[in-house]
């Protein structure tokens, strides 16, 4: 899995170009040829983009990616797959999807893929961050020629641009899934549907989030997941980080000893991994939730130490304390997330910063000082010209949970319900949870469990509350095995279409009681064999939709599916849920207070 990521030079670049011009042919080796120069440049402005990267411990300074990167471990299913294996894959023109959780290195995986396939000799990567779509109106087509053009002065139009990329040569590269917003992600989801067949045979690899794989059911992609990192790789990280000696020698060896058993859903993360090296120094232990090592954490990168300077410490130039300087953060996060903005102009960073000053009551702020506070000091924002993006985007979510859990306002219901919009690939909502649990209860799950039981009276009921309709399909999938394009079946899958916010919260309250939810709720019913026992062994493809109730024909299919044993599990589960929530709160009630008192 340590592939050893060599240096891509410009003869590198120069022989790459030369081997793809020469497997080019007709009008698309023409206007190649015409813009050879142009590309070349691209290419190269590119690679050195790319072969460099800002983390937490190097805000200052750029570093080489092959000296911090440890290889990135793969899952097909149930198969594990080498990084070298994967690039095979793809470059046979297999669509391929990368998911990880957050932290998990997909943007050094992008980075990494795009340098591996530029030395590979046989293609020429094309690298888009999908975040840079959201408030354009562009979809990636329209976005990378736009980009050619003002960049690189390489002017072509949507047609001849996806010519290009239909020649079999070129890899495309779509970072950052689960950064677009919605709007975004139906407009991207739209254009790849459209590309399907010009793109049949062309090496596409999309990395997202986990809930991001629905992109899947649009256009035949290959689901890779990210393993976390073994024990080996997690040591190998740490000794690539330039960081206090004494601390790493002593972080290294609770390590190998008992500490990477103790807390691997920690540290098998390299974003956590690294900031809990940062916070190991002062702490010397690893906190049992992921809330308390965020706040673990902030105060590690406001009360800084720079490892290179002894003791010294910034002075913030807003001169805000501690806490105010997280509530005006607080505010801010929350402010851009339920926004869906991952990047922030200055101009809105500024109004965001205004906005919370209000909200948590800071008279004295100066925006501008802020911001360098931010960038400079603590460390959480990266700036890039003249916008600016968190550290990674789960400290984002982290300090928009702080200010869930805290804001005052009789329209709370409806923030909840913004981040509940969210909670299939983010973690502010679960994270608010495990903050005040009785608090979100009482404000948000009681409240929601209520109104769904109220419209739920029967299983069938819930279904119908919950989405407008289920697709039923079992499709015909191909991929390129040794240069041959070879078909199968795939497994039978349902999917809801038009999920209300009941489902968005049915699936979130299953994951934050899990324990009692898997008692309760036997998944698995819709197997192979009864979609076959219904629909017979061929391709099949079907769209249930409910009105206000179902039809007996529709009911009944459901049932023989073992759809309807499902959502009858589920609603057993919903009224446990809600007798449990009532019983916890008469034992911590004002009457038993007093008593207590």
């Amino acid at each position: 899995m340590d592939e050893v990521l060599v240096q891509v030079t410009a003869s590198v670049i120069n022989h790459q170009i030369d081997g793809v011009t020469s497997r080019l042919s007709g009008e698309i080796k023409s206007f190649w040829m015409q813009h050879l120069a142009s590309f070349r440049k691209y290419i190269n402005s590119a690679n050195k983009r790319y072969e460099v990267t800002k983390t937490l411990l190097y805000k200052d300074q750029a570093v080489p990616l092959r000296d911090l990167y440890v290889g990135t471990g793969l899952r097909r299913g149930r198969k594990e797959v080498t990084e070298i294996e994967f690039v095979e894959q793809l470059l046979q023109g297999n669509r391929c999807l990368v998911s990880a959780t957050a932290g998990a290195g997909k943007s050094f995986f992008s980075k990494w893929l795009f340098l591996k396939i530029l030395s590979t000799k046989n293609s020429i990567p094309l690298i888009i961050e999908l975040r840079n779509l959201n408030g354009t109106g562009l979809g990636f087509i329209d976005y990378l020629i736009s980009d050619l053009k003002s960049n690189f002065e390489i002017s072509m139009t949507s047609s001849e641009l996806i010519k290009l990329i239909e020649s079999g040569k070129f890899t495309l590269i779509l970072d950052g899934y689960d950064e677009l917003t919605a709007e975004r992600i139906n407009a991207v989801n739209s254009e790849l549907l459209s590309l399907e067949v010009p793109f049949a045979e062309s090496s596409i690899v999309i990395t997202t989030r986990p809930g991001g794989e629905n992109i899947e059911y649009l256009s035949g992609f290959t689901t890779y997941q990210v393993l976390p990192l073994k024990l080996s790789q997690a040591i190998s990280l740490v000794k690539k980080l330039k960081y206090d000696e004494k601390v790493k020698k002593s972080f290294l060896l609770n390590l190998e000893n008992e500490l990477f058993n103790k807390h691997k859903d920690f540290l098998s993360n390299p974003l956590l991994l690294t900031i809990m090296l940062m916070t190991y120094g002062d702490l010397a232990e690893i906190p049992s939730k992921m809330h308390i090592f965020y706040e673990q954490a902030f105060d590690t990168l406001f009360y800084r130490h720079d490892s290179s300077k002894g003791m010294y410490r910034r002075e913030l130039k807003c001169q805000l304390a501690i806490d105010d300087f997280k509530g005006i953060l607080s505010c801010v996060s929350a402010s851009s997330y339920i926004r869906g903005q991952v990047t922030l102009t200055n101009t809105d960073l500024v109004a965001f910063i205004r906005k919370a000053k209000q909200t948590a009551n800071v008279n004295k702020l100066n925006p501008r000082k802020y911001i360098d506070d931010l960038v400079q000091s603590v460390c959480l924002l990266l700036e890039d010209g003249t916008k600016y993006t968190y550290n990674h985007r789960s400290f984002q979510e982290y300090f928009a949970a702080l200010f869930l859990i805290q804001i005052p306002t009789e329209r709370k219901t409806e923030v909840y319900k913004r981040f509940l919009s969210k909670e299939g690939t983010d973690n502010a909502l679960s994270l608010a949870f495990e903050m005040n649990q009785s608090m979100v209860e009482r404000e948000f799950v009681k409240p929601m469990l209520e109104s769904l039981l109220e419209v739920s009276t029967t299983p069938e009921a819930l279904i119908c509350a919950c989405m407008s309709g289920i697709n039923l399909e079992r499709r015909v999938k191909s991929r390129m095995v040794d240069g041959k394009r070879v078909k199968q079946l795939g497994m039978p899958t349902y999917r809801v279409l038009d999920e209300t916010d009941y489902w968005k919260f049915q699936i979130y309250v299953e994951h934050m009681y899990q324990k009692e939810a898997k008692k309760h709720i036997k998944f698995g019913v819709l197997t192979k064999k009864s979609f076959v026992e219904e629909f017979g062994k061929l391709e099949y493809r079907e769209t249930i939709d409910f009105e206000n109730e179902l039809c007996p024909i529709s009911s009944s299919k459901l049932e023989r599916l073992g759809i309807t044993e499902v959502s009858k599990n589920r609603l057993e589960f919903l009224h446990w849920l809600i007798k449990d929530i009532n019983v916890r709160e008469q034992r911590t009630g004002d009457s038993n207070l007093e008593t207590w008192l």
